[in-house]
């Protein structure tokens, strides 16, 4: 009865309503493990509602952190890849690649919240290509101190003010692609670590083993890196765009409409160039 009160004043406050759903889910083990169906999204995605950043996806069913890109995968995406997903979270851009790779692609992910990558198993319990690891992926293996933000897509390597780190598994990409096979397309997304996921790659990215690389940076200086790490790991020519508001793609010296940035080596560029400049 309680849990049904507060759920019912979260759905009919303008603001703020995301406190009373979170506290419901301190109270009902249910909403730890809720299924929701989210605007543009092929598969059911489970949630943990005393996560802040999910409480969005229940209250609206919709998710605008990560919109522009999954508008922007099918159109890249080919039946038979291999992706990537680096800082899977709760997997809403793994499904929408999924969808696009169909039953003969794969899925890669990687997520070291534990909490948050049992959920990811639960909505692709039922995909035999969908592979979810437990661990994070740095410049050289071993473990690495983690810090939990109580919004899990801010967690971190960075400190957060108030937060003891946990430890959690860190592998070199080098390793990780021996084992499970080259991507077609990687996707970054880690909170400022992008720099060091690269550092891992080694000579897997050369010449026509670069793949279509996705990431997120927040400044320019952050781009600017990584950036310059990508090419020198491709070392062939390529080009770089960022993301517009309508989830198409634009040239980098476009006005920014947003942090996510794509690196298209030329080898990939038939796959690009029918969106590249759409208004």
């Amino acid at each position: 009865m309680l849990t049904t009160i507060l759920l019912r004043i979260a759905r009919i406050m303008p603001f703020g309503g995301w406190r009373f759903v979170k506290l419901a889910a301190h109270y009902d083990r249910s909403l730890q493990a809720k299924p929701v169906t989210i605007e543009n999204i092929p598969y059911t995605i489970f949630i943990d509602l005393r996560d802040a950043s999910t409480c969005n996806l229940f209250l609206n069913n919709t998710s605008t952190g990560s919109r522009k890109l999954r508008l922007i995968l099918p159109k890249v995406m080919r039946p038979g890849d291999i992706f990537y997903d680096v800082g899977a979270n709760l997997g809403m851009v793994s499904a929408v690649a999924h969808q696009a790779i169909g039953p003969t692609g794969k899925i890669v992910a990687f997520e070291p919240n534990v909490r948050v990558s049992r959920l990811y198993e639960k909505t692709f319990a039922g995909s035999s290509n969908v592979i979810i690891n437990n661990v994070a992926l740095a410049e050289h293996a071993g473990e690495l101190p983690f810090y939990l933000s109580p919004t899990s897509v801010r967690s971190s390597f960075s400190p957060i003010r108030g937060v003891e780190p946990i430890t959690v598994a860190v592998r070199p990409m080098a390793d990780v692609i021996s084992e499970f096979g080259a991507p077609n397309v990687v996707k970054v997304d880690v909170e400022g670590h992008e720099e060091q996921v690269f550092r891992g790659v080694q000579d897997h990215f050369l010449g026509e083993k670069c793949p279509i690389i996705i990431f997120e940076a927040h400044s320019l200086e952050e781009f600017g890196s990584t950036a310059a790490m990508i090419s020198k790991l491709h070392g062939g020519p390529g080009m770089f765009l960022h993301v517009r508001d309508g989830g198409q793609l634009a040239p980098i010296d476009e006005t920014k409409h947003s942090s996510d940035y794509f690196y298209v080596p030329e080898h990939y560029r038939e796959r690009v160039d029918e969106i590249l400049g759409q208004k």
